[in-house]
């Protein structure tokens, strides 16, 4: 079953949107963000994040209210497709969720995210703290998990803070899900790799593209590609953005050329 969660005030317009579409291909059932919100103290948070994304952390790690199945698999708005996908995919074949955990290595490398990831780690350590876990070696999921829904309510029930409490020593949902899991749960630990590819900021998208990384490639290793919504909210007014836009452009326009060549010349042939 497919669940979409969006807020109240756009539910009749999704509900109607979609229903052809979800009588037809798919369950597609469509959830207000109230009814996993009731409760939550996640808007006395006292973080510089914006609610909005203080507040979709707060969904995920509620998906389990949903009462719809033993595990999850959460995907974002900004997340793209680039090949069909079954349960083998999520799944052993025993039937167990793999938990997808990494070292995030490369984002230390990437100097277009090290301001970003440096600070991060310091509150994920918060994070792992808290829980009485080791944060080395450091693991942990960075985006679309596969989450098991009783991990979900033990970390909720258990840990005994709230969810702005929660957000103020760490606003990292997933690495909340993380430490609980590898603190309480280590024998249901399934390791895998991220089936997601994250482009994180615009520069390392161009040069991905540069490096001839473009949808089909990605799907050899990888499910979806994310490109991190962020870009356009952080920089759609600067020029740097504009420069972006036009990098971008020419750098296709480049590529679209460079495979008609390619397909006259073996036409020649």
């Amino acid at each position: 079953m497919f669940c979409l969660v969006v807020p109240d005030k756009d539910l009749d317009f999704f509900s109607e949107a979609l229903r052809n579409f979800g009588e037809t291909r798919l369950q597609l059932q469509v959830v207000e963000e109230s009814s996993l919100l009731n409760g939550s103290d996640w808007s006395d948070h006292q973080t510089t994040f914006r609610d909005g994304y203080i507040c979709q952390q707060i969904l995920k790690l509620r998906s389990y209210q949903l009462g719809l199945a033993k595990n999850y698999v959460v995907v974002d708005s900004d997340t793209v497709f680039v090949r069909p996908f079954t349960l083998d995919d999520f799944l052993t074949h025993t039937g167990a969720p793999l938990t997808i955990l990494s070292e995030d290595r490369e984002m230390l490398v990437d100097v277009t995210y090290r301001d970003f990831q440096v600070p991060r780690l310091k509150q994920i350590d918060k994070i792992y703290a808290t829980v009485g876990l080791d944060s080395r070696p450091f693991l942990q999921v960075q985006m679309n998990p596969i989450l098991k829904a009783h991990v979900l309510e033990s970390l909720e029930t258990d840990l005994q803070l709230t969810h702005s409490q929660m957000m103020n020593i760490g606003a990292y949902e997933y690495s909340w899900y993380s430490a609980w899991l590898l603190k309480n749960f280590p024998g249901e630990v399934v390791q895998s790799e991220p089936w997601v590819k994250t482009i994180h900021t615009p520069q390392q998208h161009l040069l991905e593209l540069i490096r001839g990384i473009e949808a089909s490639a990605i799907s050899k290793g990888y499910l979806a590609v994310i490109y991190n919504s962020s870009w356009l909210r952080q920089w759609e007014d600067s020029l740097g953005y504009r420069l972006y836009q036009i990098c971008l452009f020419l750098l296709q326009s480049v590529q679209r050329l460079w495979r008609a060549s390619k397909s006259f010349k073996k036409h020649l042939m």
